[in-house]
């Protein structure tokens, strides 16, 4: 319509203008919202199965879900998870919809109960979206920027022609007075680290990252890769995928000198050394 039109170029450009303008630029950055959010971070459970499995900002924003759907169930005199299972409403502060289209795609909701209840809940979720969709965002970075570094040590080992192998031990460490002299630097600087990534998610007990056992085992079994990860008293998928990244960014800055001091390594040094000295002339 061209009373839409507040202005047109000589090279073509029309600029739209008006309530129509407005509502068109309000769904593209809507469109352009939801695409980043659902594509940020996929190795995230869409779907959480407890609240044990929500970061705290998500935990806050479920209670609030939770509260709202009590609420719904009382005025409608049914059961509360005739609105909505709780795992749906971790599922939500997850994948943050913004309608009730896109809340169809979340686990445990079906058309019946988004078109019944769906707009009250997303109403409660909407003034938390953007916070969410950014801390999403942030995590979704963090594992990006670790996991670049993580590549290129294994490249770099790969390079060298090292394949990496676990220094299995009948007895692995389980506390700090178990490591040995050379490792205590590499456990401290693990412990700094999971205290600092215990803050950042607004954890206040920094077990919740990981045990102190698990970290006296990354300092003697020296993982490389996530999938070594999982030979490691205390990692399962869950945090491979939340810090295991991160974990093996640590981690490497010592991982070169401690195999080094393995007693492996120090025969096969040792042999090496005396070849050479054999092969010398005499």
């Amino acid at each position: 319509c061209p009373a839409n039109i507040d202005a047109e170029h000589s090279n073509g450009k029309v600029v739209l203008g008006g309530v129509d303008a407005k509502a068109a630029k309000a769904a593209a950055e809507n469109q352009e919202e939801e695409a980043a959010s659902a594509a940020a971070p996929l190795d995230e459970d869409p779907a959480p199965a407890s609240e044990a499995e929500l970061f705290p900002n998500e935990a806050l924003v479920y209670g609030l879900l939770r509260d709202e759907k009590n609420r719904i169930a009382r005025e409608n005199d049914c059961a509360a998870y005739h609105v909505a299972q709780n795992r749906a409403l971790m599922a939500m502060v997850r994948c943050v919809p913004r309608s009730v289209e896109a809340l169809l795609s979340c686990w445990g909701w079906g058309e019946a109960k988004a078109r019944s209840h769906g707009a009250r809940l997303l109403a409660t979720l909407e003034p938390h979206a953007a916070a969410l969709r950014e801390a999403r965002r942030g995590r979704a970075a963090d594992r990006q920027e670790a996991a670049g570094a993580t590549e290129a040590a294994g490249e770099a080992a790969g390079a060298e022609g090292e394949e990496e192998v676990l220094e299995v031990e009948d007895d692995l460490p389980k506390t700090r007075d178990d490591l040995r002299p050379q490792e205590l630097p590499a456990y401290e600087a693990m412990l700094a680290w999971k205290r600092a990534r215990a803050k950042e998610l607004g954890y206040n007990d920094p077990c919740v990252i990981c045990h102190n056992r698990t970290l006296c085992e990354l300092v003697r079994l020296l993982p490389a890769t996530p999938a070594a990860l999982n030979a490691v008293w205390g990692i399962g998928a869950k945090r491979i995928a939340q810090h295991g990244d991160l974990m093996l960014s640590s981690l490497l800055p010592f991982r070169a000198d401690l195999l080094a001091t393995r007693p492996a390594a120090k025969r096969a040094a040792k042999r090496a050394n005396a070849a050479e000295t054999d092969a010398q002339p005499r």
